[in-house]
């Protein structure tokens, strides 16, 4: 391997090193002060602010800044009340997975950060 390449692979481990260490610590950080239980919604958050500076939801920023959210915390709304009822459950369940999917359905990653969630 000639100098310029080990030079450019050090760099490229550098930057993902430096944004592995932000994660542990984002991570910590909120294990830290929403508990130990909820180190898994932390991991989800980080995952999906991760992935929505590479996704594009074609959307303009007005909407995405309101159809986010809303989706989000339907989600978790959704989530709750499919535990009361496990037939209505299911009914639940595939609407909003539905939903989040026809949502996000012009980019083939998109509802990831969203079904994480879910």
């Amino acid at each position: 391997m000639n100098k310029e390449k080990v030079i450019e692979v050090s760099k490229y481990i550098l930057s993902k090193l430096i944004l592995f260490l932000f994660c542990v610590g984002f991570i910590s950080g909120y294990s830290f002060l929403f508990g130990k239980e909820n180190s898994i919604c932390g991991v989800v958050l980080i995952m999906s602010l991760l992935m929505f500076i590479d996704i594009d939801f074609n959307f303009n920023a007005k909407s995405a800044a309101i159809l986010i959210p809303i989706t989000i915390v339907s989600a978790g709304v959704f989530a709750k009340l499919s535990l009361y009822n496990a037939f209505l459950g299911i009914i639940i369940n595939t609407i909003i997975i539905g939903f989040i999917l026809v949502l996000t359905r012009k980019n083939q990653m998109a509802y990831l950060p969203f079904l994480m969630g879910y």
